[in-house]
């Protein structure tokens, strides 16, 4: 018999039982006080409930590594109060290789969530954004055709945006009581300041008799349109990370660095998806050592507590070192490295110790 085989098994099965729970719990919990949040917004209740309800995708995707890391924890801690953890050690399995395996199967349970998210998170995401700025009257939609914005007596169709600044194969039609009046095109614009710009641009008077004469674009000359847009209308226009595949992540950064134009902030949401499951286990490592080597007569109500807070602090205290020196210049690059080096360097050491003791 494989009791190796067998003990990746239980391993795997009560740390996935534990972190679906704990992320079933927070899920709900973040869905109730973000719908308790929308309350207050003006639209219809029914697109709320909607709204929230396509949400709950990206959410646990958010949520998903600290439901993993409380998930092992929990498993850990219930196996030192109920002494199934003197079990295994008495039994031949050496303390260096249980918290191996714990390690190996929280990296593994990160990784598959963080697949399973990379699918559904992105496209529930951007559905659930459309339902909320329909609702609200932002109308707006994404797809294959490009980004739809309803403006007054404007609709707005932009057929790609790298940067939520530059925009190509831009239309523009304008209805006069429910009739087309006019139709522009253009290859290319910008947003300046508050304004979508378009330059060298096509215009074509569909009906001379309606009277019109484009109320809605703020200027009209030979060389240029301007069309005055607020901030929801910016929104919809930029394109949200949360909405792009990690694919479409990288496809947009190499395509902004080939324009020498700025790709900071699609590179730093490319580490932070790629560096999940690699920080959630080492914050578990940092605290595997409090949770093997405390005092028998704590609560694990209390243990658990504890050990999370230690990693949740120190992950806040490598976040913010992250900052500080990216603030200083050294790069998107080198910062994210930092972050995850720290994490990964301070729970070897500990870990090393605690298993000497043990």
């Amino acid at each position: 018999m494989n009791y190796k085989l067998i003990h990746n098994r239980f391993f795997f099965k009560e740390i996935s039982k534990n972190s679906l729970l704990i992320l079933f719990i927070l899920v709900t919990i973040f869905s109730l006080l973000h719908f308790l949040e929308e309350l207050s917004n003006n639209y219809p209740i029914k697109a709320k409930v909607e709204y929230i309800f396509l949400s709950i995708p990206s959410n646990a995707d958010l949520l998903s590594s600290l439901a993993i890391l409380i998930g092992s924890i929990v498993f850990i801690g219930r196996l030192a109060s109920n002494m199934e953890l003197v079990i295994f050690f008495t039994g031949g399995m050496k303390s260096k290789e249980f918290i191996k395996k714990i390690l190996l199967v929280t990296f593994l349970l990160s990784v598959i969530f963080s697949i399973i998210g990379e699918f559904l998170s992105p496209v529930f995401y951007e559905k659930s954004r459309q339902v909320k700025s329909i609702a609200s009257g932002q109308v707006y939609s994404i797809s294959d055709k490009g980004i739809w914005l309803k403006k007054d007596d404007l609709i707005i169709n932009i057929g790609n945006t790298n940067d939520g600044k530059n925009f190509s194969d831009i239309t523009i039609y304008e209805f006069n009581n429910k009739n087309l009046s006019n139709y522009i095109s253009s290859k290319s614009g910008e947003l300046i300041d508050s304004r979508l710009v378009l330059k060298n641009f096509d215009l074509l008077q569909i009906n001379n008799n309606l009277n019109t004469n484009l109320n809605y674009l703020s200027s009209l000359s030979k060389n240029k349109v301007e069309i005055g847009l607020n901030s929801g209308e910016i929104s919809s226009l930029s394109k949200d990370l949360k909405t792009m595949s990690i694919m479409a992540l990288i496809n947009h950064t190499l395509f902004l660095r080939s324009y020498a134009l700025s790709y900071d902030k699609y590179l730093v949401e490319i580490f932070d998806r790629i560096s999940k499951p690699f920080i959630t286990t080492g914050l578990l490592a940092l605290a595997i050592p409090f949770v093997l080597r405390i005092n028998r007569t704590i609560a694990l109500g209390k243990m658990i507590f504890l050990s999370i807070s230690l990693a949740l602090a120190f992950n806040l205290l490598a976040k913010t070192l992250n900052i500080f020196v990216f603030n200083f210049g050294l790069g998107v690059l080198t910062s994210q490295l930092l972050k995850i080096g720290l994490i990964l360097i301070f729970a070897i050491i500990s870990l090393r110790k605690t298993v000497s003791k043990i």
